[in-house]
């Protein structure tokens, strides 16, 4: 497939990064669709309560985007690239 060469950051632009977090539980109830900053905190909160029960954390991953340095996210790239983000 195509890959874009990185832009560089610097333009003045404000530039973005998406972080997903990826938590596998043995035992965890569905979280609420997030539509602000605290639903997102409070179900932050709930996900790290469940994740410190002994044997309940299955695995964990961090992902971001962009992932390579220089690499920069603009605002409405980052809308295209992720429709299901909500804007906090």
């Amino acid at each position: 497939g195509r890959k874009s060469a990185p832009r560089i950051g610097g333009s003045g632009k404000n530039t973005y990064m998406v972080v997903t977090i990826l938590v596998a539980l043995r035992d965890a109830p569905s979280l609420p669709n997030i539509r602000g900053l605290e639903e997102m905190r409070a179900a932050l909160a709930q996900t790290s309560a469940r994740a410190s029960i002994e044997e309940n954390l299955l695995a964990a991953e961090v992902l971001w985007t962009p992932e390579d340095p220089g690499e920069i996210l603009e605002r409405e790239e980052m809308f295209l690239k992720f429709p299901e983000l909500t804007d906090l």
